[in-house]
C-alpha cells in the first residue's frame, strides 16, 4: 500500500469530511480501519504504515483501542462512533457475503481526474477518482466489484490488506464506449487487445 497516499488521503479526509476509525478483531487479526465515505482501508495493526499510525496519535493523541471507534474531524474533539450503524461495518458484512463477484482490472486509461478499471465479465468499464486508485495499483491481483459496478474492492493476500473504493458516474458513457473497445483482460502486448481486432 502506497504509503504517502495513504496519509494525503487521511489528511485530506480529516480537514473534510472527516475520517472514521476502527480498531476490531476480524478473522482472528488485531485490525485498524480507515473510512472517509469515498475509500476505506482494513489492515493488521502490526501493518499499517507508520505514517497513518503517527497521525492518528496525533489527531486522537493516543492509538485506538481495541473496538474503538471514532470520527476525527480537523478542530473537533474525536467523536465516538457506534459501528453497529457504521458504513464499515456494513464493508465487512459484504466481504463475508462474497458481494464482491465480478473481477476488475485497473487500466491505463484516464477519463480526466478519473482512472478506469475494467470488468472481466462484460468489459464495461468502472470509473474511480485516479489518486484513490494508487492506494490498490501495487497489489498482485485484480479487485472485484459488486455486480451493480458500485464498489470495489482490492485485496493483497500476502499481507491481508483490503482497500475499498467508491465508483464515479460522471463519465459520458461515449467516452467509456471508446475505452471499452479494448480488451485489457486478455493477452496483448500492452495488456489488452482490442475487441473484435487481430
Amino acid at each position: 500500500m502506497n504509503e504517502k497516499v495513504l496519509a494525503a488521503l487521511m489528511k485530506a479526509a480529516y480537514k473534510g469530511g472527516g475520517l472514521k476509525v476502527w480498531r476490531l478483531e476480524w478473522h482472528v487479526t488485531d485490525c485498524l480501519m480507515l473510512s472517509s465515505g469515498f475509500w476505506a482501508v482494513l489492515t493488521a495493526m502490526d501493518d499499517m504504515p507508520g505514517k497513518a499510525l503517527g497521525l492518528l496519535a496525533e489527531w486522537m493523541r493516543h492509538l485506538p483501542l481495541m473496538n474503538e471507534a471514532c470520527l476525527l474531524q480537523h478542530k473537533q474533539e474525536p467523536e465516538e462512533l457506534n459501528v453497529q450503524h457504521e458504513g464499515m461495518r456494513t464493508l465487512l458484512e459484504k466481504e463475508e457475503d462474497g458481494a464482491f463477484c465480478v473481477d476488475v482490472k485497473l487500466t491505463p486509461f484516464r477519463v480526466g481526474e478519473k482512472r478506469a478499471a475494467q470488468r472481466r465479465d462484460d468489459r464495461r468499464m468502472v470509473f474511480f477518482t485516479s489518486e484513490l486508485t494508487e492506494l490498490a495499483a501495487a497489489f498482485p491481483q485484480a479487485g472485484a466489484v459488486q455486480q451493480d459496478g458500485g464498489l470495489a474492492r482490492w485485496y493483497h493476500p500476502e499481507k491481508g490488506i483490503r482497500v475499498w473504493l467508491a465508483a464515479r458516474r460522471d463519465v459520458e458513457p461515449e467516452r467509456a464506449a471508446v475505452l471499452e473497445r479494448y480488451d485489457c483482460w486478455g493477452g496483448g502486448g500492452h495488456g489488452g487487445t482490442v475487441a473484435g481486432g487481430t
